[in-house]
């Protein structure tokens, strides 16, 4: 996943390989795969593509639940909330392959803590160049092909973000419910960082990073989460 590889197939080649997708614009397709800690990034990296996939999911899920379901605004935003969030982008990029074609500099490879944004923003990057390259109609089979499964568990009630689950973790246990605690925001507007502690019975229990608060306050719940589950065991 590093910035060079001496591999004879190259990530570009690798996520045409996987999705069957082939890139007139190859520079694109490059720069979509390209995290801004790759320092030999010479197409650029993907932060603009990821402002662009970002509103293209939005878009597309929310033009299916319009036309697919006969729910109310509030319901429907509920819905898009939680198909949108990097949670389940993370598992797609993991599921799909599309982590292996990751450009990213080896300091970044290395904070573990950041792995699920990597993998939610390089997706969002991804949807942001076929949306150029290909056009909405194409990008909207591909979103549903992977974004689909998701939709039904949601609808089915079988998924559940970190937030909710840690919620119904410590009900069971009769404890006070959690805390989220600001540590820093650092950026410019449109690419901040907040950094959020989960605060369980007065300790800090998992600390997230995400691009608004609300996704990292997941991320916080998630590693709160993951920790309580191992001591239980």
């Amino acid at each position: 996943m590093s910035c060079c590889s001496n591999a004879m197939m190259s990530k570009e080649d690798l996520f045409q390989d996987i999705f069957s997708i082939t890139f007139q614009q190859q520079g694109l397709l490059r720069r979509a795969l390209t995290h801004r800690s790759c320092r030999d990034g010479f197409e650029g990296n993907n932060e603009r593509l990821e402002f662009l996939g970002d509103a293209v999911v939005g878009l597309v899920i929310t033009e299916y639940l319009y036309n697919k379901t006969g729910l109310s605004e509030g319901a429907m935003a509920k819905i898009k909330s939680k198909a949108v969030g990097r949670e389940i982008m993370a598992e797609i990029t993991r599921q799909s392959g599309l982590f292996r074609c990751l450009y990213v500099g080896k300091s970044e490879e290395q904070r573990k803590t950041k792995m699920k944004n990597l993998y939610a923003n390089v997706l969002e990057a991804v949807i942001g160049a076929l949306f150029l390259e290909k056009g909405l109609d194409m990008t909207r089979d591909f979103i549903m092909k992977w974004w689909t499964p998701y939709l039904e568990k949601i609808f089915r009630g079988e998924y559940s973000d970190s937030k909710s689950e840690l919620q119904e973790f410590l009900q069971k246990k009769g404890w006070e419910l959690p805390e989220y605690r600001v540590i820093s925001e650092t950026g410019p507007d449109h690419d901040k960082e907040f950094v959020i502690d989960c605060i369980i019975q007065e300790n800090a229990l998992g600390r997230g990073i995400g691009k608004n608060k609300k996704s990292a306050e997941m991320d916080a719940a998630s590693k709160a989460l993951e920790q309580l589950r191992r001591s239980d065991e």
